[in-house]
């Protein structure tokens, strides 16, 4: 019969009793137990029997059998025999808490051979749950000395499991002992070890079970620990208070330290107790505890006293008693302190204590010895220390405070650090869950673009839904007990979902971190800065109206504008209000900034750096480029030496600098600041990493636009974007894929795909504005849907987006900027390809004045200047007025002919040579053309309808040159485009028409 959990009390009880005893007597004692204990004997005889030297170890570690064992599903497993998705190949070991086997996966997910533990958990409520919090918990621990835990969950038929990297070495007691190891050699070796813990512990995960047998060494004498995070999981496995205890206390009680013995919380001064323990026997060959008796309960007893043998003392070799003495002793009895607050604070510490003794360097731990030696030597030079003594007294009050303001700021620092590593590697593990599902979209064909992505739905919701529950579920499991923690946990996440661009988990977890916080009544400063996260959240998720409200119940909260929080909440204000356009409203901003105390009077600090930025983005609005980049440089200087490179703030205007700089034609300037963010952000593990790829596809939106970025360049970058993204799965909402899809889509309306274009853009842009609340993405929408349009050769729609796209840069205060010229010139251009020549005049008539383009460093910003002038040339041409159109070609500025690849619709280099042709000058006008072949045919696909246009408007001008050849060669390739990509406006063909004519006459 198997124990019930009220039988361990008693159990151990009758051991201690019987421990004492002679072989011979233990047969007559246990046939002496009572009637209601006969249930017991069978156990308690196989205990009695393990108790010998060799094996007493084993014992106290492993103990007695619980009710439900045979259900945990053990017993009656063969070769070949399946747990889950594993097959069993053989048995590895057993012990009292489970079995172990080597097994294979068996669904053919990935081949590798894993040790599968399973415990003795028996049929638990909630069980998979737990194992699956477990599960992607373990997964944070990647480290070349942990194995890693790959799975763990519930079968079918109710057995528990656990799926851990095989590792094929022996333990490292064991280890050492078949090398022969030095002191040293097993110091440097143990190194590994603790070091691995101390990773773990910077993930916020303890062991509980520290031993050698959890302590592998491989054939390349490398360290794997094993089993991080089952102690835990198998003790949150009971089901009643008194199992729990009692699984509580079933840890291996020779490693465990004092506060495990008497039930109290672990923590990583436990492990460290543990790694003494374990680093105490592999030097001194030999236990620290000396038990009066050999029952688990004189073991406890000898553990919880504390009165442990210097292992110097302990050690039955002479030569390793002289090479533990001093620095050795002095590591192990920090290590084995009774106190948990006298032991090394971190496993790390320990570990830099066991290098520099192998370094010959002195120890933290026996800082009480070097002060002894300096009483020594001041007895030796009393006089002029004495003088020392008193400047060090002089300085002692000041010096004093500074320490332990330092000291309180170093250890939020550190818990900081050890947040944020949490958090991203929490995230990093959630998105590389979602590589074992589906991936929608398929991978790059011989199209342009890979094949199409799954359609985006309420499964996007789902999935965001899901993402939450699975990050929240983990964060509240693992610090339930750490209330202090959890808003700045909450908080670190939002700040990584709102740092790779997933808005709304970026809102849900800041509106956690803050509903947190009222509820605990945090101070106004505290909640100001949730609501200044909470309103990023919004704005990366572009819903601008609510982000516009937090950020006011921010500043509302932080009347001292001379404070560096209100300074930086008031930044983020002024640029959600920039994105509305409401410029006005953010200039009595930046008055009353300067009235409170002027941004040139403030000391250097982030928030500052955050205000240039906003201010620099006011002044690019109004056309003043040249201030606005010397106000964003200054900023990010700024930031970059408070932060460090990885400064968010820093990165954000470095970036910001790499778009506008390439939107100027400054290409050289722009790579520079693109190249700079990207190696900063790869510093910054799996997130950087993603916003690295969407960083790199919006350069490549902006730069190809441009004509500056060709499209291989671009469309790879894209690509990969697209990959990233795909990869992450439900990690990443859909409007994230969406975003970078249109990006794909514009491209290829650029290189003339018309059939991919509408296929991506017609897809991906509802998804993505159903995203978005902006006027500047709603106007970027309305530009990818107008241009599909009018190429495709529906004007009507073309001419309501192009209508919208107008209308919002108005709104948003960008109504007379230079770009906003072309706003109402692709109005007339889609008008001149419909055939309406007096409506297409009416919109260049309507235009209002423009400001000059300040920055641009190409024909000094005049292609905006001579906009209007250069479509009323095309006008006049297609009307036949060639006088009209030569006298309204403006001089030659220094456009060149790549231009073209930006706008080849509007084609402006060419348009010179189109005119010269049509004039009778075809001599001097075929040289324009066939520059700006040479650029579109290197830049655009083969079918495009622009590339298609511009040949038969070459062919025409060899033609009437007398060409006869290049003329037939020209048409020919036209004729098949246009042939290939049937559904495009009727303006792309008439120029080939007026060539097959001019040829069919022979004229």
């Amino acid at each position: 019969m198997p124990l019930q959990a009220s039988d361990f009390a008693l159990v151990s009880r009758l051991l201690d009793e019987a421990m004492d005893l002679a072989p011979a007597d233990v047969r007559v004692w246990l046939e002496a137990l009572p009637p209601e204990h006969a249930h017991l004997r069978r156990p308690l005889r196989e205990m009695l029997a393990a108790k010998n030297s060799a094996t007493q170890c084993r014992f106290l570690e492993s103990g007695p059998r619980l009710e439900n064992d045979d259900d945990a599903g053990d017993d009656g497993l063969a070769v070949g025999g399946l747990v889950g998705p594993y097959r069993l190949v053989r048995e590895l070991g057993r012990g009292g808490m489970g079995v172990v086997w080597l097994a294979n996966r068996a669904d053919g997910h990935f081949e590798r051979q894993i040790a599968l533990k399973l415990p003795r958990l028996g049929r638990v409520e909630g069980l998979g749950a737990r194992m699956a919090r477990e599960r992607r918990i373990g997964a944070l621990l990647e480290h070349p000395h942990i194995a890693r835990l790959y799975d763990a969950g519930v079968d079918a038929d109710g057995r528990s499991y656990i799926a851990m990297e095989y590792v094929d070495g022996l333990a490292i007691d064991a280890w050492c002992k078949e090398h022969a190891c030095t002191v040293a050699q097993q110091l440097k070796l143990f190194v590994q070890v603790v070091r691995a813990v101390a990773y773990a512990h910077g993930r916020l995960v303890v062991h509980r079970d520290l031993k050698p047998a959890n302590i592998l060494v491989n054939r390349q004498a490398q360290v794997r620990l094993l089993d991080f995070g089952i102690a835990k999981l198998m003790e949150e496995a009971a089901t009643t208070p008194t199992l729990t205890h009692e699984l509580g206390r079933l840890m291996t009680r020779h490693y465990a330290s004092p506060e495990q013995i008497a039930g109290k919380p672990v923590g990583v001064a436990t492990d460290v107790y543990s790694l003494g323990v374990t680093l105490f026997e592999l030097l001194a060959g030999t236990s620290p505890y000396r038990p009066t008796r050999d029952t688990p309960a004189a073991l406890e007893e000898a553990v919880l006293l504390g009165h442990l043998p210097l292992p110097s003392s302990a050690a039955l070799d002479p030569g390793r008693q002289r090479a533990l003495r001093g620095d050795i002793d002095a590591i192990l009895s920090k290590a084995l302190a009774l106190d948990p607050q006298a032991r090394y604070p971190s496993a790390d510490s320990m570990a830099d204590d066991i290098e520099r003794h192998l370094a010959g360097e002195r120890i933290g731990a026996r800082r009480a010895g070097w002060w002894h030696g300096l009483r020594l030597r001041a007895r030796r030079h009393r006089v002029p220390l004495s003088l020392v003594v008193l400047l060090l007294v002089a300085g002692a009050a000041g010096s004093a405070s500074t320490w332990l303001q330092a000291r309180r700021a170093s250890q939020e620092a550190e818990r900081a650090r050890i947040v944020t590593a949490f958090v991203s590697d929490l995230f990093r593990v959630h998105a590389d869950s979602a590589l074992q599902g589906p991936r929608p979209g398929s991978e790059p064909g011989a199209s342009f673009l890979a094949g199409p992505a799954e359609p985006a739905g309420s499964g996007a919701t789902a999935s965001s839904q899901a993402a939450q529950n699975a990050v929240a579920d983990m964060i509240q499991g693992r610090f339930s007990d750490r209330p202090d923690l959890l808003a700045q946990l909450y908080g670190a996440v939002a700040g990584i979902y709102a740092d790779l661009g997933v808005g709304q988990l970026a809102v849900d977890f800041a509106g956690l971190q803050l509903q947190w916080l009222v509820t605990t009544g945090a101070d106004s400063p505290t909640r100001a800065a949730a609501l200044s996260l909470l309103s990023r959240a919004y704005t990366v998720h572009r819903r601008y109206e609510p982000a516009e409200q937090q950020a006011r119940a921010a500043v509302a909260l932080l009347p001292d504008l001379r404070s560096d929080q209100a300074l930086e909440a008031h930044a983020d204000l002024a640029a959600i209000l920039l994105s509305g356009g409401k410029t006005d409203e953010v200039n009595a901003i930046f008055a009353a900034i300067e009235r409170s105390l002027p941004l040139s009077q403030r000391q250097p600090s982030v928030a500052l750096a955050r205000m240039l930025e906003v201010h620099g983005a006011l002044a690019e609005i109004e056309n003043r480029f040249d201030e606005a980049r010397a106000l964003w440089q200054r900023g990010l200087n700024m930031a970059i030496a408070l932060d460090g490179p990885t400064s968010r703030h820093g990165n954000a205007i470095r970036f910001r600098l790499a778009v506008e700089e390439l939107a100027r034609n400054r290409l050289r300037d722009a790579r520079r600041n693109m190249a700079d963010y990207t190696e900063a952000l790869a510093a910054t593990g799996f997130a950087g990493r993603i916003q690295t790829a969407l960083a790199a596809s919006r350069f490549a939106e902006v730069g190809s636009a441009m004509g500056l970025i060709a499209p291989a360049e671009a469309r790879a970058l894209h690509e990969d974007a697209r990959r990233v993204v795909t990869d992450a799965g439900p990690a990443l909402p859909r409007s994230r894929l969406a975003t970078v899809e249109v990006r794909l889509g514009a491209l290829a309306l650029q290189f003339g795909d018309l059939a991919t274009a509408r296929e991506l853009l017609l897809r991906a842009v509802p998804v993505a504005q159903a995203a978005s609340d902006g006027l500047i993405d709603a106007r970027g929408f309305a530009t990818r849907l107008g241009e599909l349009a009018m190429a495709s050769g529906d004007h009507d729609e073309a001419a309501r987006q192009l209508q919208r796209r107008r209308d919002l840069r108005v709104r948003s205060g960008g109504g007379r900027s230079p770009a906003a010229v072309f706003d109402w010139v692709l109005l007339s251009h889609n008008e001149l390809m419909r055939g309406d020549a007096a409506a297409a005049l009416a919109f260049l008539d309507a235009a209002p004045d423009f400001a000059a383009s300040s920055g641009d460093l190409h024909a000094a910003g005049l292609e905006y200047r001579h906009a209007i002038a250069e479509q009323r040339v095309r006008i006049a041409l297609q009307e036949g007025q060639i006088a009209v159109a030569q006298a309204a070609l403006p001089p030659e500025y220094g456009v060149e002919p790549w231009v073209d690849v930006a706008m080849p619709t509007l084609a402006t280099h060419a348009l010179r040579g189109e005119v010269l042709c049509a004039a009778g000058r075809p001599a001097a006008g075929l040289p324009y053309l066939q520059a700006s072949l040479r650029e579109l045919e290197s830049a655009q696909s083969p079918v495009s309808p622009a590339l298609a246009r511009l040949r038969a408007v070459a062919g025409l001008c060899a033609w009437r040159l007398g060409d006869a050849a290049m003329a037939r060669r020209l048409a020919t390739l036209s004729q098949a485009a246009l042939a290939t990509q049937p559904q495009v406006s009727a303006w792309y063909r008439r120029p080939l028409a007026a060539l097959q004519a001019a040829q069919g006459a022979g004229c």
